[in-house]
């Protein structure tokens, strides 16, 4: 599905006439027209106002994912030539000289050298190719920042895909960023988050190191986050009586030593009769 049927279908879903989306973007209605008949493309700033408007990603709204992720992001596109940066460092990175990425643009050395510098953007087509080049989503050349705020995602629920959800907001994370750490595609990665898909071994345990947590707290078995981290509160949790004696503001590892110190002391009494 390309750009004209995702932005039609798009505007119906949530109602809205061609003159009603044509206030909210502060466009012609013959420009939202053109775009649905395909007779015209918008530029990037005004793809990423659609994207806002209709709470979805750029990838999806360009037909390069199935995945009509409801997202919450801004893009760094207008900071300081972001864009032009963002190409030459892919390039730089995926070992492309400024002709070769020409040639595979079909453009000229000098366009892509515009490109760089900030004198020119891409349109949406060379947009899409260069994220097929350079091997990133069109989002990620545009610097796709999550606003998502943490009180919207609920922690209590134990569910897989909320907790992946959850610590990657967190982080401040996209889901490109996950998908490039696992070395899977970005769609195969949101498809996690997003529907009820089993998880292979191996890509849960890579997701548990990343975030340091276990296994058992991603598939929501216990709230303990990672066991040793866990345990000074799991102490405190069964010794009620005892946490008392402890500053909560010590760190972690001082208030389990500390701990571990007055139970052994504990324990200690007791095999000498002196406590019951």
């Amino acid at each position: 599905m390309n750009f004209s049927q995702r932005f039609q279908n798009l505007r119906k879903k949530n109602k809205l006439t061609q003159k009603e989306l044509s206030l909210k973007l502060q466009l012609p209605q013959s420009s939202i027209s053109g775009y649905e008949n395909n007779e015209r493309k918008p530029s990037i700033s005004i793809l990423i106002d659609i994207a806002k408007t209709f709470n979805t990603t750029i990838d999806y709204l360009l037909g390069l994912s199935n995945i009509e992720e409801e997202s919450n992001f801004s893009y760094n596109f207008t900071d300081d030539n972001y864009l032009g940066q963002k190409i030459q460092n892919l390039r730089k990175s995926n070992h492309i000289n400024q002709k070769a990425l020409a040639d595979k643009l079909k453009v000229t050395q000098a366009t892509v050298s515009a490109y760089e510098t900030g004198k020119t953007s891409p349109n949406i087509d060379i947009l899409i190719k260069l994220s097929k080049i350079l091997n990133c989503s069109t989002d990620e050349l545009l610097g796709q920042r999550n606003n998502v705020q943490l009180d919207n995602v609920n922690l209590d629920n134990t569910d897989i895909q909320h907790r992946l959800k959850y610590l990657r907001h967190e982080k401040k994370w996209s889901q490109n960023d996950i998908a490039k750490y696992l070395n899977i595609p970005t769609s195969l990665y949101s498809s996690l988050e997003n529907e009820s898909k089993e998880i292979d071994g191996t890509t849960l345990k890579n997701i548990a190191k990343l975030y340091d947590v276990t296994t058992d707290y991603l598939l929501g078995l216990t709230d303990i986050r990672n066991h040793e981290k866990g345990k000074a509160a799991e102490l405190l949790e069964n010794h009620p009586a005892v946490s008392v004696l402890f500053d909560r503001d010590v760190t972690e590892e001082e208030s389990l030593e500390m701990l571990e110190q007055f139970l052994d002391f504990v324990e200690f009494q007791k095999s000498r009769g002196k406590m019951k």
